[in-house]
């Protein structure tokens, strides 16, 4: 996941509600930015899905969690033999509580793909079980208000290495938001069905690589997660959406995360402009494995929509509105309203 700071002018666009349009979900600028490279126009001018959702779906485990010389890599020495804790989690959301308990982010990070791993191999089901109140987190980073962030001139880290910091923090908030929802929502799992969870269980094995290179990576330039403080915003909005499974995927994968989409190419060009080019292709891989995630969110999001026969611009609209007013000024608000009619 990587987020963007900015300003949504058009933060809702009605979409007409259909299977045809499936996956297809426009909330935001940078949504539509997003879907430019994520989707084709049919002959008829309709917008067809992804054509690479059904391929990340039934891909196995992703095993290149290092960084190496060309890229990702498998590790070098042998994968690590299963966490005896994670072997006695007996169920897909009991994995996601154990995950969510853990305040090790590099811990959190092996036990998800350990997690995911076990259902790939098709040894646990989705079962059911209670998320603790929010997640774990390690002393370091301290955690503060979004405007209390350092600066990069006042954080005491080089450009590279504090924007990797933020995007490792944005990293470990999403391993814990996706598996938030897998335990969460176990209950609905009949209504919800198996998929669903494979694919928050997937995204949460995706976004913990993610965290691993970033952690690596500053590592390598000798500094390490937790050097400087950091916000909890992210976990903060997962919190206002924990009553309601509509509003978790209207809010944060379709805004959240696709928002923060096109924040990729501009990381990008900053780190080239500083010369960390190792760093750059990293920023670079991780934006182009999130339009995975935007695309399996979009789908997800009609689905639910379909089957509570909401229209899809009823579902991210309302609760849009009242779970972000922190972060839309007045004007912004009255666009959507407007917007929704």
């Amino acid at each position: 996941m990587l987020l963007a700071a900015r300003s949504v002018q058009q933060l809702l666009r009605p979409c007409p509600f259909s299977t045809a349009l499936i996956p297809f979900v426009r909330p935001c600028h940078a949504h539509r930015v997003a879907f430019s490279s994520a989707t084709v126009l049919s002959a008829s001018g309709q917008p067809r899905p992804w054509t690479g959702l059904q391929s990340w779906r039934v891909a196995p485990a992703n095993e290149d969690r290092v960084w190496g010389p060309h890229g990702p890599s498998p590790p070098p020495t042998p994968p690590l033999e299963p966490d005896l804790t994670t072997m006695t989690a007996a169920s897909l959301a009991e994995c996601a509580a154990l995950v969510l308990s853990t305040s090790d982010p590099l811990a959190k990070s092996t036990l998800s793909h350990l997690a995911y791993t076990r259902w790939c191999r098709r040894e646990i089901l989705v079962g059911t079980a209670s998320p603790p109140h929010r997640p774990a987190r390690p002393d370091r980073p301290l955690l503060v208000p979004p405007k209390e962030v350092p600066s990069h001139k006042s954080s005491g880290l080089p450009l590279n290495a504090y924007m990797l910091h933020n995007l490792a923090h944005v990293e470990l908030n999403a391993i814990d938001l996706a598996w938030d929802t897998v335990v969460r929502f176990s209950p609905l799992r009949d209504e919800l069905g198996d998929e669903f969870f494979a694919d928050f269980a997937h995204v949460a094995d995706d976004e913990s690589r993610h965290f691993a290179w970033c952690s690596q990576r500053l590592n390598e330039l000798g500094f390490r997660y937790g050097d400087m403080p950091a916000h909890n915003f992210l976990w903060r909005e997962c919190e206002k959406s924990s009553e309601d499974v509509a509003a978790r995927l209207a809010v944060i994968p379709l805004v959240q995360e696709a928002r923060g989409l096109d924040a990729g190419p501009r990381l990008v060009q900053k780190l080239v402009g500083f010369g960390d080019h190792r760093t750059s292709h990293i920023v670079a891989k991780i934006a182009e494995e999130e339009l995975a995630h935007v695309a399996v969110h979009d789908r997800l999001a009609c689905i639910v929509a379909m089957e509570r026969e909401f229209r899809i611009e009823q579902l991210i609209s309302l609760p849009l509105i009242a779970l972000c007013s922190d972060e839309l000024g007045t004007t912004s608000r009255v666009a959507a309203l407007l917007l929704i009619g």
